[in-house]
């Protein structure tokens, strides 16, 4: 009985990852028959027209999207000096490996000189020599959402189902917090940015060559989460709460205070969510001993998976002004998570005229308490631009 369960088990895991197969999308975005670089491509969901991934174009015009799951999706395409162009929708299938988008022409954005408008909203997206920068408060989409979700519908950012996350195809991403190392990895980083929210991230700098000031390990680059920051005297602070009606209710809730005086400036954030998701699954299985055989066993299983999070991140910093060059601070912060997981399921196994031969009711739980405490100590000095 224990080896019929492991391979039932053994089944449903290889099931479950073929269907979480996800597919890419290619497509080229020019102008009068010229590649137009650094173009921002949004891919948005059908039904609400929420962003479910973004990329920009290279040199050659060229952009790709992917891990994308089944549903309709359509392409919104935004370029400076360009009309914004929206594709009609499409469908993704889970047969699609790759899916190639025929080729985008944008037209000349229309002048007007009867009037000038002056927009000091920051693009959504900056392509800078050494980074892209992606302006988190320049996107109403982004209100509610973890910095998880900001970094999963980022360019050439993909995670994968054990939270590796890959930049440009490249496993081993260093990640920053406000120019520093986080020193965290796996469950451990995605349960802290899952708990973040969007609403304390200023920006998000990817870096595929870092500067030579980063000491990236290897050469798969740097993302950089930097949080907002208030540089004005006396004491401020802010509280975003957020609510999210699903199946499961979920909540995103954070808190900021700063103050800062001449030289000394102290800052205290803390945030807390409560996440719960859920995965239905079904799966038919036929079995015969060789082909020329005819089936003779039938598996049909149901099973429900529902994994619970609940993150709070603290963070305190002291920095010290020593000159205008010369700034030394202190860093205390910590993660601290109760995950649950329950898997409950059921397993019928029919002989080959379907009737039922035994069914299997299963329910596993499991309890993965994160607590992960930091301390650091820092100090920049600004070196003086050489004379020339």
């Amino acid at each position: 009985m224990k080896k019929i369960l492991c391979f039932l088990f053994l089944v449903f895991n290889i099931v479950a990852s073929a269907q979480i197969k996800k597919t890419s999308i290619a497509g080229m975005v020019k102008a009068n028959n010229n590649a137009i670089e650094a173009a921002t491509v949004l891919l948005l969901k059908e039904k609400d027209s929420a962003v479910f991934k973004t990329a920009v174009t290279d040199k050659t015009g060229k952009f790709e999207l992917n891990k994308i799951s089944v549903g309709r999706y359509f392409i919104s395409v935004t370029a400076l000096g360009f009309q914004n162009f929206k594709t009609n929708s499409f469908s993704i299938d889970s047969s699609d490996n790759l899916v190639n988008i025929p080729p985008i022409s944008l037209s000349p954005a229309v002048k007007n000189l009867n009037s000038v408008t002056v927009v000091t909203q920051k693009p959504f997206i900056e392509r800078k020599i050494d980074k892209l920068v992606i302006n988190v408060a320049s996107s109403p989409l982004n209100a509610g959402a973890s910095a998880f979700e900001v970094l999963e519908k980022s360019p050439g950012v993909t995670i994968d189902e054990n939270d590796n996350i890959s930049l440009s195809g490249k496993a081993g991403v260093m990640i920053f917090i406000d120019g520093k190392p986080s020193y965290l990895a796996g469950r451990d980083l995605t349960n802290f940015l899952r708990g973040l929210p969007a609403s304390q991230l200023d920006q998000l700098e990817i870096m595929t060559q870092p500067p030579a000031r980063y000491e990236a390990a290897g050469d798969a680059g740097i993302i950089n989460f930097k949080t907002k920051k208030n540089q004005a005297n006396g004491f401020n602070g802010s509280i975003t709460a957020a609510a999210i009606f699903s199946y499961h209710f979920k909540t995103r809730n954070s808190i900021a205070l700063n103050w800062k005086k001449n030289k000394f400036n102290l800052a205290a954030n803390y945030s807390y969510a409560g996440l719960k998701n859920y995965v239905n699954q079904h799966i038919e299985r036929n079995f015969r001993i060789d082909r020329q055989s005819n089936f003779n066993r039938y598996l049909n299983q149901d099973a429900r998976l529902v994994w619970s999070q609940y993150p709070n991140n603290l963070k305190l910093t002291m920095d010290y002004a020593a000159s205008k060059k010369t700034t030394v601070g202190i860093i205390l912060s910590g993660t601290f998570s109760n995950n649950h997981q329950n898997t409950t399921g059921l397993i019928n196994i029919s002989d080959s005229l379907h009737d039922l031969l035994q069914y299997t009711n299963y329910n596993t739980s499991s309890k993965n308490p994160v607590s992960n405490p930091a301390f650091n100590l820092n100090c920049q000095q600004k070196l003086p631009k050489e004379k020339n």
